[in-house]
């Protein structure tokens, strides 16, 4: 099995949430003590910033707490569902799924009760570490999130912020059901 890390950089400055407004703060000092090094290091960032492991306690009442998500949940075989091309503030729904899932089957390939499933739509590639990835990212609705739940994944990972409340008020996105809500409910989440 090959292992493929999907943690992006996250340097000095990279911007977390709108919701806390920080960049990480990286503070690294040494110095040279009587024949050895001393190294002091503070580290800022919010706990949502990068790839991090959404519980379904985040958004529904009752959900599996993270400390309960076992690591078989979020390590295993994984298929890719290509999005691409995505455009900001694009709202992906069930038609958009299924031709990604056909450009899959074309490849040979296809989804199984119990992969892990990828989103992939290039947004992160793109604007990771900086408000746009936020307040402009695509996302999904509740009809896509059902449609997802309905191929059984055990996990779903996506490269995209799928939180409708930190888009534009008013914005078509920001009108969307919290679509992940859905699929949280049974399955961990990894943007």
């Amino acid at each position: 099995m090959k292992f493929i890390d999907l943690s992006p950089a996250v340097p000095h400055g990279f911007k977390g949430p709108p919701s806390t407004d920080l960049g990480v703060q990286l503070n690294v000092r040494t110095r040279n003590g009587t024949g050895y090094w001393q190294s002091t290091q503070l580290d800022l960032m919010s706990l949502h910033t990068g790839t991090h492991v959404e519980s379904a306690l985040h958004t529904v009442e009752g959900g599996e707490a993270i400390d309960q998500v076992a690591l078989e949940r979020v390590i295993g075989s994984a298929v890719v569902l290509d999005l691409t091309p995505t455009e900001a503030m694009q709202t992906l729904d069930v038609p958009d799924l299924e031709r990604a899932n056909e450009k899959l089957k074309a490849s040979g390939e296809s989804m199984q009760p119990g992969d892990i499933l990828l989103l992939r739509t290039d947004w992160a590639q793109r604007h990771i570490g900086t408000q746009e990835y936020f307040k402009e990212s695509p996302g999904l609705t509740e009809a896509a999130a059902r449609w997802i739940a309905g191929k059984w994944p055990k996990s779903v990972g996506c490269d995209f912020f799928e939180e409708p409340a930190a888009r534009r008020p008013g914005s078509p996105a920001g009108r969307r059901t919290s679509s992940w809500s859905t699929a949280r409910s049974w399955a961990p989440v990894y943007p």
